[in-house]
């Protein structure tokens, strides 16, 4: 129900607020980020321990509200509650996510996501991260998504379920007072996103922050392309 991931979203905010002190001292930073623009964006995360935090996200019309546990760097667990705005229905998400050491600069990474981008829409990826320098990354594996909520998109116009074979690039770099990332998606079908972020930095914990992206594209949505633009906040703490 409604009320349930509005209750979980302020469980968020409420132990945030009481275990900031703590996080510093653990140095692990708080975060709040809110854009809006195209259309709204919120996410915010706060520890309890070096391991355990709560996370609230608005993104899609989606409100997630949840816990994430880190047992170590390599493996990490999700699960919390989405509230749909436009149907006006709520369920239930869940997550893992991985990387394992492969050789010199190399990794596996994988994730598996339960209704977190929608009800009854499973995704999953699996990819040799491959890192070029620091801050540099490029990711070449299998992604796709498998439920009866899964959308047509671009890329998965003619299989809506099942894998398909992509490139990511994680692409960071850091001046004195603006940071920017690029992260462009490339199916081997030759389907094509693109999501950059550029941030200036106001002091040591808080940013503007401009987002540019045609993520999740749908076809049905318009004969053009859809891109976004969010112009924002984000603070640490």
């Amino acid at each position: 129900m409604k009320k349930t991931a509005c209750l979980l979203l302020i469980l968020c905010l409420v132990l945030g607020s009481a275990v900031a002190a703590r996080a510093e001292e653990q140095k692990l930073r708080n975060k709040v980020v809110l854009l809006g623009n195209d259309d709204g964006y919120g996410f915010a995360q706060f520890y309890l321990s070096d391991k355990f935090s709560v996370t609230g996200i608005y993104e899609d019309e989606l409100l997630k509200a949840g816990f994430r546990y880190d047992p170590s760097e390599r493996f990490g667990i999700k699960v919390g509650q989405v509230y749909n705005h436009d149907t006006e229905k709520d369920f239930t998400y869940g997550g893992i996510d991985f990387i394992m050491p492969f050789g010199n600069n190399l990794n596996i990474h994988g994730s598996y996501d339960s209704n977190y981008r929608g009800e009854n829409w499973n995704s999953y990826e699996a990819a040799l991260q491959i890192q070029m320098f620091k801050g540099h990354f490029i990711y070449a594996g299998v992604r796709g998504d498998t439920g009866k909520g899964v959308p047509i998109m671009e890329y998965n116009e003619e299989h809506r379920e099942g894998p398909h074979l992509f490139l990511r690039g994680d692409f960071n770099w850091n001046w004195k007072k603006v940071s920017l990332s690029l992260n462009p998606l490339l199916y081997v079908k030759g389907y094509y996103y693109h999501d950059y972020t550029l941030k200036f930095h106001l002091k040591e914990n808080a940013d503007i922050v401009l987002n540019v992206n045609n993520y999740d594209y749908n076809i049905n949505d318009s004969d053009d392309e859809d891109i976004k633009y969010r112009a924002g906040f984000e603070y640490r703490f």
